[in-house]
């Protein structure tokens, strides 16, 4: 994989994916549609799943973020509130909550949750429905690779942030042979028609690698960056183990639904692959996540 990361005269940045290592899928425009209709799908998979890899992530960052010390947080992609409670503990009770998310199917168990200092509200990551300077601590988990437009999303987290916030995100990395998990998906996606959308496979040309998610972050304006790779794995050492991690998400269900006569094929690819991963190459199924946490 190459890219280069250009200043242009107004003091943005444009970054020039020269070459990545996933393949293309659907159009960038088609992003935010096809985000709010997959993660309703698969809302009930990520309440399973996510709390087996995801959740662990928030264990990296949140150390840094000095949370006791916050008055007011958000989280954007907050999905079907995986981390509600983890960010709960790391506040006092006098600090105001808001979890955020684009999906109306995540809204509404993120809206299950009770606490007096907690608050839900629907929200684009690009564009967030807030006032300037509203929150001192920004938190984004195994979210923000998916926007559209990631120049936007770092922007409206430095815009929302009051002077001194910090901002704690989690991505998925960008080696194909440690993000075991995409890799394998990869595959099963093109059995199915339904591949990654194009804003996350470029998106992970740059997040999905500590040292450029680092400048991307500094040149919109962010300042004492630290950005560093993790690897989370999930719990599942047998094909007969990691089959329903795969087999219950929500595109692949749906297919196996709509298509019987293909149902048993998309079966077998899914054993084979899963075989080749675990016992053949004896690799676990996750991913090196990029963290990185900066201050405004």
């Amino acid at each position: 994989m190459h890219l280069q990361i250009r200043p242009n005269p107004v003091g943005k940045i444009t970054i020039f994916y020269l070459k990545h290592h996933f393949s293309t899928g659907i159009k960038t425009s088609e992003t935010h549609s096809y985000l709010k209709k997959g993660f309703s799908e698969a809302k009930t998979w990520y309440s399973k799943y996510g709390t087996m890899t995801s959740t662990k992530l928030y264990q990296e960052y949140l150390p840094f973020m000095k949370m006791r010390e916050a008055t007011s947080v958000i989280e954007t992609g907050s999905g079907p509130g995986n981390g509600v409670s983890a960010i709960l503990k790391s506040i006092s009770p006098s600090c105001k909550f808001t979890a955020t998310d684009i999906s109306p199917g995540f809204l509404d168990e993120l809206k299950k949750i009770k606490a007096e200092n907690y608050s839900v509200e629907e929200a684009n990551i690009e564009e967030l429905p807030f006032p300037k300077k509203t929150f001192d601590r920004y938190i984004s988990n195994m979210a923000i690779h998916n926007a559209a437009d990631p120049e936007k999303a770092f922007s409206e987290a430095y815009r929302v942030l009051k002077n001194g916030g910090i901002l704690g995100v989690s991505t998925f990395g960008a080696n194909e042979k440690t993000n075991t998990y995409m890799s394998l998906m990869k595959n099963f996606r093109a059995f199915i028609g339904q591949p990654y959308h194009d804003s996350i496979l470029n998106n992970l040309a740059v997040m999905g690698l500590p040292e450029p998610f680092k400048e991307f972050v500094s040149r919109i304006g962010f300042q004492r960056v630290l950005s560093y790779s993790a690897m989370t794995v999930y719990p599942l050492s047998t094909p007969e183990e990691a089959a329903d991690l795969f087999l219950s998400f929500g595109p692949l269900e749906n297919f196996m639904k709509n298509n019987p006569d293909k149902a048993g094929e998309l079966q077998n690819l899914v054993m084979s692959k899963l075989y080749e991963c675990l016992i053949t190459n004896g690799t676990p199924i996750g991913y090196d996540s990029s963290i990185l946490i900066a201050f405004k």
